[in-house]
């Protein structure tokens, strides 16, 4: 992120760049983005800029969550979250987005860069990009869901090959990826519900900012951010269900394996008795003077164990 206040600045309709001072004093529609971290930001929103102060102060605020509100008839106050592409962090780590839109002037301000908000602005450098504060907000938030369906549908990918090649014995990592995409899913889930209600909002604010054909993208937006948080609810879902089927199988696996331990006891319970009750050291004990007395015993011992193994295969306990 620059160590600038002002990041960059832009009229809509003819794309021209703008510095600070031209920015102020721009009389057609324009664009201007924010560090959130500089001073001079602060004082900018708070004493110049002639916004509301509470939506000033939900703009500077620390933590945000994906909001919409109208002020007074004069503008809306609209934050969203985007996918955070930086290689140190995850992506449902995601970015926040806080932007001022009035009919002929947007402010935006950011944390950290956002690929999303970077895109649109080359857009219009290159003269293609949004020529209204209704078509810089619909292009943005197509930006904003474009970068987040690549994220959903790795997910889900990963969660399909998991549904198709479930490990017969899975090991603790195994559990350990299904609890973080988990995680993740809940995390994209918890600030995509209330995203899609902000959308919802914006393109039925009564403010004059959208044409009908923009309304009718935004309700495209709409949509297809529905569609993203039913795909996760869905993913989620699907992962409890893995786990609760993989925990199944293994307490098969070990009540299983608990039984025939149960099995092996059982047979060498009397075997353990006998060969407990021979090997004492006291007098009178059954051939001991006998020299072939051992392989009789040893035979009797052997008989005993099959006919206690024919003994349970006949009341079918294995």
């Amino acid at each position: 992120m620059s160590d600038k206040a002002f990041l960059n600045g832009c009229t809509f309709e003819t794309g021209q760049e703008l510095g600070f001072d031209e920015f102020v004093s721009c009389k057609t529609s324009c664009w201007g983005h924010f560090n959130l971290f500089h001073s001079a930001t602060r004082d900018y929103l708070k004493n110049k800029s002639g916004i509301d102060e509470f939506a000033v102060d939900a703009m500077l605020a620390d933590e945000t969550r994906p909001r919409f509100v109208e002020v007074n008839g004069s503008g809306c106050l609209v934050i969203l979250r985007a996918i955070n592409f930086h290689p140190d962090r995850a992506n449902d780590d995601m970015i926040s987005i806080r932007l001022w839109i009035e009919p002929n002037r947007v402010i935006s301000v950011v944390k950290q860069e956002c690929k999303s908000v970077e895109e649109v602005k080359d857009l219009i450098q290159k003269g293609v990009g949004p020529k209204t504060v209704g078509e810089f907000a619909v292009m943005l938030i197509k930006h904003v869901l474009y970068h987040m369906e690549p994220v959903i549908a790795e997910i889900d990918e990963q969660t399909v090959q998991w549904e198709e090649e479930l490990p017969e014995n899975a090991e603790h990592d195994f559990f350990s990826n299904l609890s973080e995409t988990k995680k993740q899913t809940l995390t994209l889930r918890r600030h995509l519900a209330p995203e899609r209600d902000v959308i919802f909002q914006l393109g039925h604010t009564p403010l004059e900012l959208f044409t009908k054909k923009e309304k009718r993208q935004i309700q495209e937006l709409h949509d297809r951010i529905t569609m993203y948080v039913e795909d996760l609810a869905s993913i989620k879902e699907r992962i409890i269900n893995l786990t609760e089927e993989l925990r199944g199988r293994l307490a098969t696996h070990t009540g299983r394996a608990m039984y025939m331990f149960s099995l092996v006891a059982v047979i060498f319970l009397p075997l353990t008795f006998l060969t407990g009750l021979f090997g004492i050291n006291v007098g009178g004990i059954p051939g001991a003077e006998t020299p072939w007395a051992f392989g009789v015993f040893s035979v009797i011992m052997f008989a005993i164990a099959i006919g206690l193994v024919w003994f349970f295969r006949r009341i079918r306990w294995f």
